[in-house]
């Protein structure tokens, strides 16, 4: 752990807070992975006030929230010492995953677009949260893995079962959308 206290304000990576914070992370990036080709696929519309449109505004706001934290977040530079300063945090984020976390958070799902092609493209930038999960194995690996004792053989292993698992959910999705014959109207008019 660091010999001297972060300034105030600055979050520990490695800390027990930060720790859970990554575990509730990744639960929603798999709950993501699972339910945003589901939907597109099978047109699943969620009604507002749902129990799952609560879910997904409380997804919403975590990674929100996320994207806030990261410009307080200190990380470990090149030479493998910590970095606290804010400036330095901010610029290290803004230059690395700002760019996916924000995209990843605009709340195009909560607009309803009335027809035309532009509202169907439109439709299509809701899947941007998939790019929340190019951030799954950094935060498996970086923070959780070591963490929790993960070898690198185990990580490894672990992590070519879950793409594997995670091909064979998105192949069934757009299977199902090849087979039905709706794949254009499916994804482009069902995607929520």
């Amino acid at each position: 752990h660091h010999a001297m206290p972060l300034p105030p304000l600055i979050r520990d990576p490695d800390g027990s807070t930060a720790a859970a914070w990554d575990v509730m992370q990744v639960s929603l990036l798999i709950y993501l992975a699972t339910v945003l080709p589901l939907r597109a696929c099978f047109a699943i519309d969620v009604p507002a006030a749902s129990p799952a449109f609560i879910f997904d505004v409380f997804t919403d706001i975590v990674f929100i929230i996320d994207l806030l934290l990261n410009f307080r977040t200190a990380y470990y530079d090149d030479a493998g010492l910590l970095e606290e300063r804010p400036r330095k945090i901010a610029s290290n984020y803004l230059h690395g995953w700002f760019a996916f976390d924000f995209v990843s958070c605009l709340p195009l799902q909560y607009f309803s677009f009335s027809g035309g092609k532009a509202a169907k493209a439109l439709r299509l930038v809701r899947l941007a949260k998939m790019l929340r999960l190019a951030k799954m194995k950094r935060l498996i690996g970086a923070r959780l893995g070591s963490r929790y004792g993960l070898t690198s053989e185990i990580f490894g292993f672990t992590m070519l079962f879950a793409a594997i698992c995670y091909t064979a959910h998105l192949l069934t999705c757009l299977w199902y959308v090849v087979g039905t014959g709706a794949a254009a109207s499916s994804l482009i008019g069902g995607v929520q």
